[in-house]
C-alpha cells in the first residue's frame, strides 16, 4: 500500500482523505492507518488521533481523555511498542494504550520526562 502525506491530505493509493489539521504522523497496522493531526497553537483539539481504513473511511476518532474539555491537551505522538500495542502520548506525560480497531482507551500510564 502506497501512502503519501501532503499537508492535511492523506493519499492511500488512488484515494485522497482530507483532515481538519495537517498530518503530523501516520502508523500503518494491517488494514488500519492511524493518523496523528498536528493541532495548531491557539486551537483546542483533544481528539487528534484518528483511525481510517485503506479506503480512507474514518473508523474512529480518539475520545478526549481530559476531564475538563476546556483544558488543552492534544496528543503529540503515536507509537507502536515492541509488544504491538499502539500508544498515544500527550504533552503532559500521559500515555494511552488504544484498541486499534475502535480507538478506545484501554489503559493509561504517566511518564515523567
Amino acid at each position: 500500500m502506497e501512502l503519501r502525506v501532503e499537508g492535511n491530505v492523506l493519499e492511500i493509493g488512488d484515494s485522497r482523505v482530507s483532515f481538519r489539521h495537517e498530518i503530523k504522523k501516520t502508523l500503518v497496522r494491517e488494514e488500519l492507518i492511524i493518523v496523528l493531526l498536528d493541532v495548531p497553537v491557539g486551537e483546542r483539539d483533544n481528539s487528534n488521533v484518528i483511525g481510517v481504513d485503506r479506503s480512507g473511511d474514518k473508523l474512529w476518532e480518539i475520545e478526549p481523555v481530559v476531564e475538563n474539555r476546556e483544558r488543552d491537551s492534544p496528543f503529540m505522538n503515536i507509537v507502536e511498542r515492541g509488544d504491538g500495542e499502539i500508544w498515544a502520548l500527550n504533552w503532559r506525560g500521559d500515555e494511552y494504550c488504544l484498541d486499534p480497531k475502535t480507538g478506545e482507551v484501554l489503559k493509561k500510564e504517566f511518564r515523567r520526562f
